[in-house]
């Protein structure tokens, strides 16, 4: 990923990835938490070119989501058909809403949210831009 892609994710520059930053994204039980891979190229040979994850948090029956497209293949709508994909498998196991964690100047987030049927709410806590919708709340 480029620089800016990380920051955009992680909110600061992380040129390396602890095994301890990354094991809980990779214990996905699919039933709370859920990823969703976007694959292009031949079968067989294909490659990951974007990634949506949601993470269950019991405290607020919600979802944290997140993305990441490779910068080649930003703009031809990947997050938003991965969150498409997301949303009916959190509604299906009673998950209220999704949210997200965000730097306010990340437009793309905002308009993938903004793009939802749902209301969304956005305050910004210590910097950081927090995104939210209710799938029982629509626009």
């Amino acid at each position: 990923m480029d620089k800016e892609d990380i920051i955009a994710r992680f909110m600061y520059d992380k040129p390396l990835f602890p095994k301890r930053d990354v094991s809980c994204m990779c214990r996905l039980d699919y039933d709370r938490n859920m990823a969703v891979l976007a694959l292009a190229g031949e079968i067989g040979f294909e490659k990951v070119v974007g990634i949506g994850v949601s993470f269950y948090q019991p405290a607020t029956n919600t979802a944290e989501v997140a993305f990441s497209v490779l910068r080649q293949w930003q703009g031809k709508r990947i997050a938003s058909v991965i969150i498409r994909k997301l949303i009916p498998e959190a509604i299906k196991r009673g998950t209220d809403g999704f949210m997200a964690y965000t730097l306010p100047n990340n437009r793309r987030m905002i308009r993938l949210f903004e793009a939802l049927p749902y209301k969304v709410k956005k305050f910004t806590q210590e910097g950081i831009l927090v995104l939210s919708c209710s799938f029982r709340n629509m626009a």
